[in-house]
């Protein structure tokens, strides 16, 4: 799925925060309540003007914003896996990309895999040392990291 369908960043709305396109829904708004525990079924249930296809651009978006961050950052000096015991930077471990300790799973792949549809049920079941709050750590990773880039970009207009 192509998040720029779905996703718009305008510096009309919510000072530019990445929100879903028609919506004053935040990105980091939707990852966060998902890091909290939230189904993507509670989500659409909850703000009836959001689909499905729009959470899962959310997870794309955030997917896509933490290979950036790893690829400028090899070394990210304001390291925010640093708040989320469960992660992990490591220059042997996948070139450096925050992967959930113990593991060579990425950020970015667990991110990935809940843009195509997995659950965390479905992640767990299908590698035995991840646990659920491996996946919502992944999760608040990208709320923190998207927060973040906000910042950035506020500093920088």
């Amino acid at each position: 799925m192509d998040w720029e369908e779905r996703i718009e960043l305008n510096p009309k709305i919510l000072v530019g925060k990445p929100v879903v396109r028609g919506t004053r829904l935040s990105v980091q708004l939707i990852i966060e309540r998902l890091a909290d525990g939230w189904t993507v079924e509670e989500l659409v249930e909850q703000y009836p003007r959001l689909a499905r296809e729009d959470v899962l651009a959310c997870l794309r978006y955030a997917s896509e914003c933490v290979q950036a961050a790893s690829e400028r950052e090899r070394g990210l000096g304001e390291d925010v896996t640093g708040q989320e015991k469960r992660l992990e930077r490591n220059p042997a471990v996948l070139v450096g990309k925050p992967v959930i300790k113990g593991t060579r799973l990425s950020v970015e792949f667990i991110l990935d895999r809940l843009a195509d549809s997995w659950t965390a049920a479905e992640l767990v079941g299908k590698y035995p040392n991840l646990t659920a709050a491996d996946v919502f750590a992944c999760l608040r990773y990208a709320g923190g990291l998207l927060q973040a880039e906000q910042a950035k970009r506020l500093v920088s207009a």
